[in-house]
């Protein structure tokens, strides 16, 4: 039995359904699935950031490593906020785009604690996160 429609081989005894049969309950099966769709599937997703820094001390003019892994709908860009006046930014891939990952890199001119601030932004608005960055005499 395949989606309640008995399929019968042997045609000598029994009439076998129709193709027409098949085609019309599978397509009853697709779109009470398409009904079931949660967001998830859809693509309408919350937006999510999460923001790590490598490493969290270092010496002035040392790189530091920002990584970043948003979710969203529509993702237009991620933005950071080094904390020390210079910023740096990273747009979408394009529309519909659902999830951003990725790095950024940054080198402290002074020494001193920094809050970096990372900002992801979809359709629905905006979401930062920061991080605290602690530079040390060069």
């Amino acid at each position: 039995m395949l989606f309640g429609v008995a399929v019968n081989k042997d045609q000598h005894d029994h009439a076998a359904p129709s193709r027409w049969t098949s085609i019309w309950v599978l397509a009853a099966v697709v779109l009470v699935t398409a009904g079931c769709l949660d967001n998830s599937i859809t693509g309408v997703r919350p937006l999510t950031l999460t923001l790590t820094v490598e490493p969290a001390t270092a010496a002035v003019g040392d790189s530091i490593t920002f990584r970043y892994t948003a979710t969203g709908t529509d993702l237009s860009a991620i933005r950071m906020d080094y904390g020390d006046g210079e910023t740096g930014s990273v747009p979408s891939l394009g529309a519909g785009a659902v999830d951003m990952t990725g790095l950024l890199k940054h080198a402290y001119a002074a020494a001193g604690s920094y809050v970096a601030t990372g900002t992801a932004y979809d359709n629905t608005g905006a979401l930062s996160q920061e991080v605290t960055v602690q530079i040390t005499g060069g």
